[in-house]
């Protein structure tokens, strides 16, 4: 780890969290992370860490990736997921690589076209030896392609996580929700009979989705009631303004209701915009 590095690892340490290496393996390369899922137009060449393009192929669906199935069989603590979503270019990869204790865990990009393909793994997980289990962190392609690949990268990142990220910036609108349609379709298959409504009691159910985050960047606003004008925090604002369910429920608000009902908790935390002057960790 490198050491401009050490004050990012600080308060992983304070909540009881080691930053170690996933394998006992050797890496062919320093790669600080590895694709899990891939879309099959593409390879992955482990002793440069480069993916491939391959040429003729049409991206038609998703294949796993055996070099990072290796790496997990090392773990042998119970397991936790960490996952991040969001539209493309949005900065999922710097957040993951921040919780990561590093700069550029998840590689980072500076070109408009999207740089995270599929899904990718972290090298290094985050082991808390006192309540003994393992985090692992996973990357994923943007949610803003409509294709059938795209929502199937979505779908696999909600069932594997344990704690979804969902990223995206400035204040939350009821058209972010759009991004999420795919899990109208994943919970009803899951949750329901066919051609039958999501219950409003999800039961047992709800253990097989994560908790779910909406994380807000570059806000600096404050969430205020439409109607009251009483300040609110950003769950609150997230639960009652974006996903209201008026008398005549719209998609968006249909996408709202599903989340509400799937996922065993839902929140929502701001970050401000870089610059402001605002302390984000205090110290213990």
């Amino acid at each position: 780890m490198a050491a401009d590095d050490e004050s990012l690892t600080a308060p992983h340490r304070r909540l009881g969290y080691e930053i170690l290496p996933i394998s006992q393996k050797d890496l062919a390369t320093t790669q600080t992370s590895v694709p899990l899922i891939l879309p099959n137009d593409f390879q992955y060449d482990s002793t440069s860490g480069k993916l491939v393009k391959q040429a003729g192929v049409k991206r038609t669906h998703l294949v796993v990736v055996d070099e990072a199935l290796e790496l997990l069989q090392d773990i042998t603590d119970p397991v936790s997921v960490l996952g991040i979503c969001g539209p493309s270019r949005s900065g999922k990869s710097y957040v993951l690589s921040r919780m990561a204790g590093a700069h550029d865990a998840f590689e980072l990009g500076n070109k408009m076209n999207c740089q995270t393909l599929g899904i990718w793994m972290g090298t290094k997980v985050l082991r808390n030896r006192e309540k003994g289990f393992t985090t692992i962190l996973i990357d994923s392609e943007g949610t803003d392609a409509s294709d059938a690949a795209h929502v199937g990268i979505l779908v696999i990142t909600v069932l594997l996580t344990t704690q979804l990220i969902y990223n995206t910036k400035n204040v939350p609108k009821k058209k972010d929700l759009e991004e999420l349609k795919a899990l109208i379709h994943v919970t009803g298959k899951i949750l329901a009979k066919e051609n039958e409504e999501v219950a409003d009691d999800m039961g047992e159910h709800r253990r097989m989705f994560p908790n779910f985050m909406w994380l807000l960047r570059d806000v600096y606003l404050k969430c205020v009631h439409p109607d009251t004008g009483e300040e609110m925090s950003a769950t609150d604002y997230v639960k009652t303004v974006v996903f209201r369910n008026d008398s005549q429920e719209t998609s968006q608000e249909r996408i709202g209701r599903v989340i509400s009902l799937a996922f065993r908790y839902v929140e929502a935390f701001t970050l401000p915009a870089p610059g402001l002057g605002e302390v984000l960790i205090h110290p213990v």
